[in-house]
């Protein structure tokens, strides 16, 4: 939309205020990690869901390619799994450790964020993070809502 309108000699200002918003969703993301753990340098922090949305394998607009390459910047050490992206994925993030399920992603995690909303991420509890004395999940999706959060998990939302 902001192609055509552009090209029709018309600069749609809020449509593009909105994609800027959009773009800087992942910074919020890292940003709020960072608030509850400090340096993200030597943690280990599993993403959750790598495609664009659950049920594809379609990375090119997945929020968690920015998110990642930011996070790798930052010295974490970056996992991730998602049902059908993770080869996809790989090829454009080679860095990231990509993980053959949900519960090995979250082996030696943490803090986990969840990006894309396949069922089983639901699943997600306390014993889901055997290393960590309380895990920390920062749902970009909202998962869950405030009754439903899993006890023994500190849970931070974004968007």
């Amino acid at each position: 939309m902001v192609a055509l309108s552009r090209a029709s000699q018309y600069e749609p200002a809020l449509l593009s205020a909105v994609l800027g918003v959009n773009d800087r969703q992942p910074l919020e993301v890292i940003r709020l990690l960072g608030k509850e753990v400090g340096s993200l340098r030597g943690k280990r922090v599993a993403i959750l869901g790598l495609a664009f949305k659950a049920g594809t394998n379609d990375v090119r607009e997945s929020r968690a390619i920015p998110l990642a390459k930011e996070l790798l910047r930052q010295g974490a050490i970056v996992t991730g799994y998602d049902p059908v992206a993770g080869d996809a994925f790989s090829k454009v993030v080679p860095e990231v450790a990509i993980k053959e399920s949900m519960e090995a992603t979250l082996e030696q995690a943490d803090a986990c964020i969840v990006q894309a909303t396949w069922p089983e991420f639901s699943r997600l509890n306390r014993g889901s993070f055997p290393r960590s004395a309380v895990p920390l999940v920062i749902d970009c999706r909202r998962l869950w809502t405030s009754g439903r959060i899993p006890k023994g998990i500190r849970y931070r939302r974004v968007g």
